[in-house]
């Protein structure tokens, strides 16, 4: 027994100083490199428009071009039919000029309408001839006498007038004979006594722009926008009724019309009858050839219809005020006639409405 014991007590020594023994450390771990710094992206300023210069103009030339240019006139003298008024360019937002022929053509275009009352046939036909050879500038001469009370006359205009559009595109042919002014404050009508307006461009330097030659100048910015509402009741009923928003469009003018809204042409309380401003075709035609229910544009009394839908954009190729309309209701006749409005803005042109 005592012989196992020392045995026991003897391996237990030799197991304790082996567990005793010192225990190996571990490798060191190589510590890792720091990465470098990101540099922080530099913020970015937003970006900024330059300020438009008061001066800053948009000439429109007698071709259809446009320039950009400086405006260095500081005053224009208006000949009105209340007498001269002098205005500062710097008040000035826009400008119409009206037809301006030269006074060797406005001399001649005279001389060849009194020629259509001549008793003589060659005479007469060698009129119209020079007349229609004459171009844009004989149009609004044509347009008044085609509207005499000398029915011969009034005829011999009529068609010296198909002739001259023919040959003529639409958007030179210009109706206005005095030059509108459109102020921040007030809108003038009457003609601009200068030959000449001078502004200036960095490529050219100053220049003398010949009043002839000028179709319109639009200040950099300036522009009219409204808010209308287009009454069912009153515009979806007769195709004949118009409503005259009290924008005057010219010529190559930008404008923006936007509808929105419901109307019902037929208030029964049903709720079929409801449409938007595209309308709705399912309906047929109205008197006037459009989609019941849909928002029609016009330019000028006698300009052809177009649809606005729930937006119209473009550069117009009429100038005139702008009318809108709304497809006639198939149901304008019964009692339950077409209710509610559409909510139109209108971004361009000139308001010459009081509101």
């Amino acid at each position: 027994m005592r012989p196992r014991l020392v045995a026991l007590a003897t391996a237990l020594l030799l197991a304790g100083a082996g567990l005793a023994q010192p225990v190996p450390k571990a490798a060191p771990v190589p510590a890792k490199e720091k990465e470098p710094a990101k540099e922080k992206e530099p913020v970015k300023e937003p970006r900024r428009l330059a300020p438009v210069n008061p001066n800053d103009v948009e000439v429109r030339l007698a071709d259809g071009s446009r320039v950009r240019m400086t405006m260095v006139q500081e005053n224009l003298e208006i000949v009105t039919k209340y007498g001269k008024l002098a205005i500062p360019t710097s008040e000035i937002r826009r400008i119409e000029f009206g037809i301006r022929p030269s006074e060797e053509v406005a001399r001649r275009i005279d001389d060849a309408i009194r020629r259509l009352a001549s008793d003589t046939f060659k005479d007469r036909e060698k009129a119209a001839n020079d007349l229609v050879a004459a171009g844009a500038p004989a149009f609004m001469a044509l347009l008044k006498a085609s509207k005499s009370k000398d029915l011969e006359v009034a005829q011999r205009a009529k068609a010296a007038l198909d002739r001259l559009r023919q040959k003529v595109p639409e958007s030179q042919l210009r109706t206005r004979d005095d030059d509108t002014i459109q102020t921040a404050e007030f809108t003038v009508a009457g003609r601009i006594s200068a030959a000449a307006i001078k502004a200036t461009t960095p490529i050219f330097g100053e220049t003398a722009l010949k009043v002839t030659d000028l179709r319109g100048i639009r200040w950099m910015g300036a522009h009219a926008e409204v808010e209308l509402a287009v009454d069912a009741s009153k515009y979806a009923t007769n195709p004949t009724a118009w409503m005259d928003t009290g924008i005057d469009l010219s010529l190559d003018d930008d404008v923006v019309v936007t509808a929105s809204g419901q109307i019902d042409l037929m208030s029964d309380g049903s709720g079929q009858y409801a449409t938007g401003p595209t309308g709705n075709a399912q309906w047929g035609r109205s008197p006037n050839g459009q989609t019941p229910g849909a928002l029609i544009g016009r330019i000028g009394e006698n300009g052809p219809a177009f649809v606005v839908g729930e937006s119209f954009k473009g550069p117009v190729k009429r100038e005139g005020k702008l009318y809108l309309q709304i497809g006639t209701s198939p149901w304008r006749g019964g009692g339950n006639g077409p209710s509610g409005s559409f909510k139109v803005t209108i971004v361009g042109g000139r308001d010459t409405a009081e509101r």
